[in-house]
């Protein structure tokens, strides 16, 4: 055995920062689209000109509508990357709960929608 396979044997597998980027940008975009909906929505139509409240609102949808899929995609490549790496990177926990949670927002996201249109909301 030469010294380069007793260093790589030696060193701790490093948790994947694609695995970490899946469980948070996900809730990150969704966050934040929830907020652009808050201050959407705080504003008086009148106060804001129509155009810039319109592309604050798809800007918001987008980010809502998108987080999911962000979050999936990551977490895929995380689990391929880990497993590719043959023991130098771990986080596969991280990338399972991440892509759970981009699930989950998007549910979240589409019985609020769904519950807005059905009372009567824009």
């Amino acid at each position: 055995m030469n010294e380069t396979d007793t260093n790589a044997q030696s060193q701790k597998p490093k948790t994947s920062k694609l695995a970490i980027a899946a469980l948070l940008i996900p809730v990150v975009m969704w966050g934040s689209g929830i907020c652009i909906f808050e201050v959407c929505g705080s504003f008086s139509r009148n106060t804001v000109p129509q155009g810039a409240y319109a592309v604050l609102e798809s800007f918001a949808t987008f980010l809502t509508l998108t987080s999911g899929v962000v979050g999936i995609i990551l977490g895929v490549l995380a689990l391929i990357l880990i497993k590719e790496s043959k023991g130098m990177l771990k986080g596969k926990r991280f990338a399972i709960e991440g892509m759970i949670v981009a699930v989950a927002l998007e549910c979240v996201f589409f019985v609020f929608l769904f519950a807005t249109v059905a009372i009567g909301g824009r």
